[in-house]
């Protein structure tokens, strides 16, 4: 369910404030008690949550996006999660450092690469 259709469930502005949408839901749950219509006060309750867990993720992303992305993908420390990087060869890279990767793509392809590894 988006924002506008729960906006329209609560018969609110789509712009409205925390405390115009908790009036709204308290209004509804006395028109629709769960006792009586379960179906319509379910659908009152998912408009509600809907309307009040987006406000606090969109702060979030607003204020930290990176930090944010973090937590939707369940990352508790991101420094903790980074493997430790390999160390750098002592010696300079050569085409037969990548005699395996050449292999592995069409002949015309890795020339430009492996020319490009060898300026670098």
């Amino acid at each position: 369910m988006d924002r506008e259709t729960a906006c329209k469930i609560l018969r609110i502005d789509k712009d409205a404030r925390p405390s115009e949408i908790e009036a709204a839901f308290k209004r509804m749950v006395k028109r629709y008690p769960p006792e009586f219509k379960p179906e319509k006060f379910a659908r009152v309750k998912l408009a509600y949550e809907v309307l009040t867990t987006a406000g606090p993720i969109v702060e979030m992303i607003q204020k930290d996006p990176e930090r944010a992305l973090l937590e939707v993908l369940g990352v508790k420390n991101p420094l903790e999660d980074i493997p430790e990087a390999p160390e750098a060869p002592a010696r300079a890279l050569t085409p037969e450092d990548f005699s395996e990767l050449v292999d592995l793509f069409p002949r015309t392809w890795p020339l430009p690469v492996l020319k490009a590894f060898k300026d670098y």
